[in-house]
């Protein structure tokens, strides 16, 4: 399963790929540290599953949401932030996030949003393997 990460420090994107160490099945495919990388990037990969930052240079992480309204197949979205308020949650879940992590709380918030990922992705069908 593919995983991109959108982080623009360096301190938390170290511990965000050690904390994705931990997950064999997942395989790092990309990382940005802004928004219009993040956009172009996701764009092209698609990933499975998405770690995105709220907060980054050139935009926001909503912006990164907006990117995907049209994509049928679009990633699992794990809100990964330090605007861990009840408004900004309700915005991304209505984007299409599916997780709000907040960066400032227990590391196993972050790890169970993870594998929750994971099972929603695998019960998605997969739209090209259909169409092969």
């Amino acid at each position: 399963m593919n995983l991109f990460v959108t982080e623009d420090s360096k301190d938390i994107r170290l511990r965000l790929l050690g904390i994705v160490a931990a997950f064999p099945e997942l395989q790092l495919i990309g990382i940005a540290t802004d928004v219009p990388g993040c956009i172009d990037r996701v764009h092209a990969l698609r990933p499975d599953i998405l770690i995105l930052d709220l907060s980054m240079p050139g935009g926001s992480g909503f912006d990164v949401l907006r990117s995907f309204e049209q994509w049928e197949d679009r990633p699992v979205v794990i809100v990964y932030t330090n605007h861990a308020n009840e408004r900004y949650r309700k915005a991304c879940e209505a984007l299409g996030a599916s997780y709000f992590v907040d960066k400032s709380g227990d590391v196993q918030d972050l790890k169970n949003a993870i594998r929750s990922a994971m099972g929603d992705r695998n019960a998605k069908p997969n739209q090209e393997k259909q169409g092969q």
